[in-house]
């Protein structure tokens, strides 16, 4: 990505105290992207999550063409990495539309996975989700607060009891 760490031309060659070389090699990296040497302040922090080396602008980029992807969930782009981004620690380094985007992708994709259906009343008509991934009878309309069955979408008070 074009990013090169400069060598400081220093004319006196001091000898490293005792702990300073692991210091400096901490903080450098190798960008697994784009496998350029790169200060520490530029590496991407997944949180706790995983502690692959990634710089900055190749991450933003990763997860731009992801979105683009109409992915909703991206993974770490580490070897065999299956952990998640975290949007929230990458809001800071993606564009406002990216993110923006990110996370409509992310709301599409928790809608689209999720057992749904709309409230049977006229007067209502509110997609319902199961979030409990349990199955579902009797549920009750967080709009409305009319009750129906959630398997055949039928309003309780229509509902024949079945023997």
């Amino acid at each position: 990505m074009g990013n090169t760490m400069q060598k400081s031309q220093q004319t006196e060659v001091e000898e490293p105290e005792p702990g300073q070389l692991q210091q400096e090699e901490d903080s450098n990296f190798t960008c697994e992207i784009c496998i350029e040497p790169m200060l520490a302040i530029r590496k991407f922090k997944n949180g706790s999550l995983c502690k692959h080396p990634f710089c900055l602008d190749c991450i933003a980029k990763y997860i731009e063409v992801k979105v683009e992807e109409t992915a909703g969930n991206i993974e770490c782009p580490g070897l065999n990495c299956k952990q998640l981004l975290d949007p929230l620690l990458c809001s800071c380094i993606l564009s406002k539309p990216i993110f923006e985007k990110w996370c409509d992708r992310l709301c599409d994709s928790t809608v689209l996975g999720s057992e749904r259906c709309y409230c049977p009343y006229q007067d209502c008509s509110m997609l319902v989700l199961n979030e409990c991934k349990d199955k579902l009878k009797k549920i009750k309309c967080p709009r409305c607060k009319k009750s129906f069955c959630f398997l055949c979408k039928i309003p309780m008070a229509c509902r024949i009891p079945v023997q």
